[in-house]
């Protein structure tokens, strides 16, 4: 049930009238806490919902003041590559300013992302092919 209703707010965070509401409800508490489930589905569609939610300011200093910076740095190791993205959208939108970026760096965020983005060997990366491994091992 609470990742279909994570979901449900997720598609209701697209408008900016419901996002006031989601937070006067005290829905972004409410999904910071689902970011600790131990259902990785739960934890995607709590990201998920999350990285909409991060458009608003006042939500994005909420997320700082409930300490969800490491939460959703550790997230970002997550198997599951929509729990990753959810983090990452979310981390992205808190990086507006400088105080938020060095809290950000400071849990090991670029580590993490410049894993993500690694195109082999990074959190949710295919393996890589045996022909590139020959191919590098050829030009060495």
């Amino acid at each position: 049930m609470q990742r279909l209703a994570a979901a449900g707010i997720g598609w209701l965070a697209d408008d900016a009238a419901n996002r006031e509401l989601i937070r006067v409800e005290g829905g972004v508490c409410a999904l910071t806490r689902l970011l600790d489930s131990a259902d990785g589905c739960v934890q995607a569609q709590a990201a998920a919902a999350l990285s909409w939610l991060a458009h608003e300011e006042p939500t994005r200093r909420t997320l700082e003041s409930l300490g969800c910076i490491p939460v959703l740095v550790k997230l970002l190791h997550s198997a599951q590559s929509g729990t990753q993205s959810g983090a990452a959208v979310t981390l992205t939108l808190l990086a507006d300013c400088p105080r938020r970026c060095e809290l950000i760096a400071a849990e090991g965020a670029v580590h993490a992302l410049t894993r993500l983005v690694r195109p082999y060997g990074g959190l949710g990366a295919t393996p890589r092919p045996p022909i590139a491994d020959a191919a590098a091992a050829a030009h060495a």
